[in-house]
């Protein structure tokens, strides 16, 4: 028996193995460099605070700009990306 797409919807392609593994490794390192960059602003807090001469309450407010700022974009840039396609921001997101 033969599966018929109901009408006005649009079959997904079909994807081999390596496109898959290609995918998912794109993603993989993606959120890996994401991850890297979010890691090197608490290390440089000190030397911020001491070439910028802000207190330890600035440093943290900067630091909580930080991560709010991504956290409250993670969700329309996944809206952007289910809309116009995955491809532009995995390549430029990082």
């Amino acid at each position: 028996m033969e599966v018929v797409p109901a009408p006005n919807t649009v079959a997904a392609p079909v994807r081999g193995r390596a496109d898959v593994t290609r995918i998912a490794v794109a993603i993989a390192i993606s959120h890996g460099l994401v991850d890297a960059y979010a890691g090197f602003l608490p290390p440089l807090l000190p030397q911020i605070m001491r070439d910028m001469g802000l207190s330890i309450a600035m440093a943290g407010t900067l630091a909580m700009t930080f991560h709010i700022a991504s956290s409250v974009l993670q969700p329309a840039l996944g809206w952007l990306a289910d809309r116009y396609g995955r491809r532009l921001f995995v390549v430029g997101g990082p």
